[in-house]
């Protein structure tokens, strides 16, 4: 679980939580001793314990597209 958590460091994400409507949505920085942690536009620093995350998704980035 851990190897798979490290492939979205430095990437923001939408991540699920067990029992909860709503998500987390930030930049995941770290991952260490069962925890994650999660820098968020609105709420500063999130830590969310793996074993209650449910799913985790990469938020798109738009780009421009070349014509």
């Amino acid at each position: 679980m851990y190897e798979l958590l490290k492939r979205f460091i430095g990437k923001k994400c939408n991540i699920s939580i067990m029992n909860s409507n709503s998500g987390i949505l930030g930049t995941i920085t770290e991952v260490q001793d069962n925890w994650v942690i999660v820098d968020t536009d609105n709420n500063g620093t999130d830590a969310v314990n793996i074993d209650y995350i449910t799913q985790i998704s990469e938020w798109p980035t738009k780009e421009k597209k070349k014509k």
